[in-house]
């Protein structure tokens, strides 16, 4: 071994030694991209990724490395667990990047994965749902990219998709036909967070999410921006599947008094409710705050309890 080569060897020890810092992370990065790739960088990235194991902070992609994900294979992304598309391309990476990074063995560890405002469309999600390497995520932000009711059918359809926690699916186009598309899936049954904001959805949407079993897990359902109304509220008020329940946004969504009564009083898991931008008197505050609620900026919660 050189004497050059013997240096950094010991300058990637004393980083790896370090404490567990962004900082640390960031230096471990800048320093592998430094590292020359015909000298032995497998066995770096290999070495550096066995001491990491344990390692609890993001290990989020840096500029450097991301901005490769379109033009040549990158071996130093194989330590990423969270990879963002964004500042990658203006006006998103599109469906050419969605296609590269489902095609890329080195992303086989991302957990986490944010699309948002990409550009996204319906191939571009068919090639993530079909990639052979995402297959660990655990949250996925979709949100604002055109996918449509056969995009969200894709997704719904992929096991790839069965260990997410998190989805974001806020403006997808999904409409009404995406919805039961995802409430028909088989594999999102551990989710926790859904967002599925300004989607166009009514009643018929809602009805198709509250009889299914993918809402048995979840906590936190956002469906603001949607034509939900009286009707939808009552609908998941009495769903069998929404007793984990306990933060609900219905901003914007047509609620009155009667759908706000039927939520507060049948789902007793809820803790905190948004209702900003709705039809709604004195009844509804009467009932909130008899219910223990109070109002916290602009969300109705449930004092001291743990979302």
């Amino acid at each position: 071994m050189t004497d050059d080569k013997s240096a950094r060897w010991a300058q990637l020890r004393r980083i790896l030694e370090q404490s567990e810092s962004e900082g640390m992370w960031e230096e471990l990065c800048a320093f592998l991209d430094a590292w020359p790739e015909a000298e032995g960088l497998h066995e770096v990235l290999t070495y550096a990724d066995e001491r990491l194991t344990y390692w609890s902070h993001d290990r989020f992609a840096p500029w450097e490395w991301k901005r490769t994900i379109l033009t040549r294979p990158n071996p130093r992304l194989r330590l990423v667990r969270s990879f963002s598309a964004d500042g990658i391309q203006l006006g998103g990476i599109g469906d050419e990047g969605a296609t590269a990074i489902a095609g890329s063995p080195y992303l086989a560890n991302v957990t986490e994965l944010d699309l948002d405002h990409s550009a996204i469309s319906v191939s571009g999600m068919v090639a993530l749902t079909r990639s052979p390497y995402l297959t660990k995520l655990a949250r996925l932000n979709l949100q604002r990219n055109p996918l449509g009711p056969e995009g969200i059918m894709a997704l719904a359809q992929s096991p790839n998709m069965a260990g997410l926690v998190f989805l974001s699916l806020t403006q997808t186009c999904a409409g009404n036909a995406g919805v039961r598309a995802l409430a028909a899936s088989p594999y999102l049954r551990q989710l926790s967070a859904l967002h599925l904001a300004a989607n166009d959805l009514s009643e018929e949407g809602v009805e198709a999410l509250a009889s299914s079993a993918i809402l048995s897990t979840i906590r936190r359902l956002e469906l603001r921006d949607n034509a939900v109304g009286d009707t939808g509220s009552t609908t998941l008020s009495l769903s069998p599947h929404t007793q984990n329940l306990r933060t609900l946004s219905l901003q914007n969504a047509d609620v009155e008094d009667a759908g706000v009564y039927m939520l507060v009083t049948q789902l007793p898991s809820l803790i905190a409710l948004d209702l900003q931008c709705n039809k709604l008197t004195r009844i509804s505050e009467i009932v909130l705050r008899d219910h223990g609620f109070e109002r916290d900026q602009q969300a109705w919660v449930k004092p001291g309890q743990p979302t």
